[in-house]
Protein backbone atom coordinates (compact mmCIF):
# COMPACT_ATOMS: atom_id res chain seq x y z
CA UNK A 1 0.00 0.00 0.00
CA UNK A 2 1.55 3.52 -1.19
CA UNK A 3 2.57 6.16 1.41
CA UNK A 4 0.04 9.38 1.86
CA UNK A 5 1.18 12.00 3.34
CA UNK A 6 -0.86 15.42 3.88
CA UNK A 7 1.83 18.45 3.70
CA UNK A 8 0.22 21.15 6.34
CA UNK A 9 0.46 24.47 3.96
CA UNK A 10 -1.40 26.81 5.80
CA UNK A 11 -0.24 30.12 7.34
CA UNK A 12 -0.79 32.19 10.06
CA UNK A 13 -0.96 35.83 10.40
CA UNK A 14 -0.52 36.70 14.08
CA UNK A 15 -1.55 40.74 15.31
CA UNK A 16 -2.76 42.89 17.69
CA UNK A 17 -6.73 42.53 17.51
CA UNK A 18 -7.15 46.61 17.62
CA UNK A 19 -4.30 49.05 16.73
CA UNK A 20 -5.21 51.24 19.48
CA UNK A 21 -6.33 50.86 23.03
CA UNK A 22 -7.31 53.94 25.01
CA UNK A 23 -8.32 54.28 28.67
CA UNK A 24 -8.13 56.09 31.74
CA UNK A 25 -5.00 56.38 33.49
CA UNK A 26 -6.82 55.46 37.05
CA UNK A 27 -7.39 52.14 35.23
CA UNK A 28 -5.02 49.33 35.40
CA UNK A 29 -3.41 47.88 33.55
CA UNK A 30 -4.16 48.68 29.60
CA UNK A 31 -4.82 45.40 28.17
CA UNK A 32 -3.69 44.87 24.25
CA UNK A 33 -4.99 41.56 22.54
CA UNK A 34 -2.93 39.43 20.51
CA UNK A 35 -4.65 37.27 17.74
CA UNK A 36 -3.41 33.90 15.55
CA UNK A 37 -5.24 33.27 12.98
CA UNK A 38 -4.99 29.68 12.44
CA UNK A 39 -2.86 27.26 14.99
CA UNK A 40 0.49 26.37 14.26
CA UNK A 41 1.77 23.17 15.06
CA UNK A 42 4.94 23.59 17.45
CA UNK A 43 3.54 26.72 18.74
CA UNK A 44 4.98 30.27 18.26
CA UNK A 45 6.78 32.89 20.55
CA UNK A 46 6.84 36.37 19.78
CA UNK A 47 9.08 39.67 20.99
CA UNK A 48 6.96 42.75 22.20
CA UNK A 49 8.39 46.08 22.94
CA UNK A 50 7.26 49.96 24.04
CA UNK A 51 8.35 52.77 22.59
CA UNK A 52 7.71 56.28 24.56
CA UNK A 53 5.93 58.89 22.09
CA UNK A 54 4.08 62.00 24.52
CA UNK A 55 4.03 58.97 27.27
CA UNK A 56 7.50 58.87 28.83
CA UNK A 57 8.63 56.33 31.67
CA UNK A 58 7.01 58.20 34.24
CA UNK A 59 3.48 57.31 32.61
CA UNK A 60 3.78 53.77 32.36
CA UNK A 61 6.08 50.89 33.14
CA UNK A 62 7.96 50.00 29.54
CA UNK A 63 8.14 46.73 28.07
CA UNK A 64 11.84 45.75 26.54
CA UNK A 65 11.67 42.51 25.50
CA UNK A 66 8.95 40.64 26.45
CA UNK A 67 7.47 37.86 25.10
CA UNK A 68 3.82 36.59 23.66
CA UNK A 69 3.70 32.61 23.79
CA UNK A 70 0.74 30.44 21.79
CA UNK A 71 0.57 26.66 22.14
CA UNK A 72 0.68 24.22 19.92
CA UNK A 73 -2.36 23.90 18.06
CA UNK A 74 -4.29 26.75 19.72
CA UNK A 75 -5.86 30.18 18.95
CA UNK A 76 -6.79 31.46 22.30
CA UNK A 77 -5.64 35.07 22.38
CA UNK A 78 -3.05 36.57 24.38
CA UNK A 79 -2.83 39.02 26.66
CA UNK A 80 -0.02 41.79 26.52
CA UNK A 81 -0.48 43.97 29.97
CA UNK A 82 0.82 47.31 30.34
CA UNK A 83 1.00 49.00 33.81
CA UNK A 84 -0.30 52.61 33.62
CA UNK A 85 0.96 55.13 36.44
CA UNK A 86 -1.97 57.14 38.03
CA UNK A 87 -0.95 60.56 38.83
CA UNK A 88 -2.30 63.70 39.98
CA UNK A 89 -0.89 66.01 37.32
CA UNK A 90 -3.66 67.32 35.06
CA UNK A 91 -2.01 66.84 31.76
CA UNK A 92 -2.99 66.04 28.02
CA UNK A 93 -3.39 63.05 27.37
CA UNK A 94 -0.37 61.11 26.36
CA UNK A 95 0.39 58.03 24.25
CA UNK A 96 2.97 55.05 23.15
CA UNK A 97 3.27 51.98 21.11
CA UNK A 98 3.99 48.55 21.12
CA UNK A 99 5.44 46.41 18.57
CA UNK A 100 5.09 42.75 17.76
CA UNK A 101 8.33 41.17 15.87
CA UNK A 102 10.49 38.11 15.65
CA UNK A 103 7.71 35.65 15.23
CA UNK A 104 9.53 32.09 15.62
CA UNK A 105 7.25 28.86 14.67
CA UNK A 106 7.59 25.66 12.32
CA UNK A 107 5.72 27.07 9.23
CA UNK A 108 4.92 30.35 7.87
CA UNK A 109 3.38 33.00 10.11
CA UNK A 110 3.40 36.42 9.32
CA UNK A 111 3.22 40.04 11.14
CA UNK A 112 -0.33 41.64 10.50
CA UNK A 113 -1.16 44.47 12.65
CA UNK A 114 2.03 44.78 14.52
CA UNK A 115 1.87 48.11 15.83
CA UNK A 116 -0.31 49.46 18.57
CA UNK A 117 -0.39 52.68 20.43
CA UNK A 118 -1.82 52.64 23.76
CA UNK A 119 -3.62 56.07 24.89
CA UNK A 120 -3.80 57.41 28.43
CA UNK A 121 -6.17 59.63 29.10
CA UNK A 122 -5.66 62.29 31.49
CA UNK A 123 -8.42 61.86 34.47
CA UNK A 124 -6.80 64.85 37.01
CA UNK A 125 -8.53 67.06 38.34
CA UNK A 126 -7.98 70.89 36.70
CA UNK A 127 -5.99 73.33 38.97
CA UNK A 128 -7.55 75.53 40.87
CA UNK A 129 -6.34 79.22 40.93
CA UNK A 130 -6.83 81.72 44.23
CA UNK A 131 -5.88 84.77 43.93
CA UNK A 132 -5.21 86.63 47.58
CA UNK A 133 -6.75 90.11 48.07
CA UNK A 134 -4.75 93.21 47.58
CA UNK A 135 -5.00 96.38 48.32
CA UNK A 136 -2.73 99.57 47.19
CA UNK A 137 -3.09 103.20 48.38
CA UNK A 138 -3.54 105.31 45.33
CA UNK A 139 -0.27 106.50 44.03
CA UNK A 140 2.09 103.77 45.16
CA UNK A 141 4.13 102.84 41.76
CA UNK A 142 4.11 98.76 42.53
CA UNK A 143 2.68 96.10 44.55
CA UNK A 144 2.99 92.45 45.03
CA UNK A 145 0.30 90.06 44.03
CA UNK A 146 0.45 86.47 45.65
CA UNK A 147 -0.88 83.89 43.48
CA UNK A 148 -1.34 80.55 44.71
CA UNK A 149 -2.24 77.29 42.74
CA UNK A 150 -3.73 74.04 44.37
Amino acid sequence: MPNIGITDNDTATVQFASASVSQLESVNPMAFSVTLSNPVASGLTLTVASTNGTAGASDFTAITGGMVTFAANTTTSQTVNVTINNDALDEDDEAFTLALSNPVATGTVTLGTAIATGTIQDDDALPVLNVANVSQPEGNASNVLNVIVN
